[in-house]
């Protein structure tokens, strides 16, 4: 995710990880909501996919949008 690219060359990226299924949910004609659970490593080039609940970005999140263990 989120690939940097220099002289043909990957220069950086983060890493990502989208478990479980992925909704659609068509509520109206033109527009549609997706839905899906991931998880995303900010630090670039770090493969480490464990959660720190210590150092997460998001904080006062609602209960559906709060992370669930994988």
């Amino acid at each position: 995710m989120r690939t940097v690219e220099q002289n043909g060359q990957i220069a950086s990226a983060l890493y990502g990880k989208i478990i479980g299924g992925i909704g659609i949910d068509p509520r109206k004609v033109k527009v549609c909501g997706i839905g899906f659970t991931y998880y995303l490593n900010p630090t670039p080039n770090d493969r480490n996919m464990e959660y720190d609940v210590g150092k997460d970005l998001f904080k006062h999140l609602g209960e559906f949008d709060a992370p669930r263990a994988p």
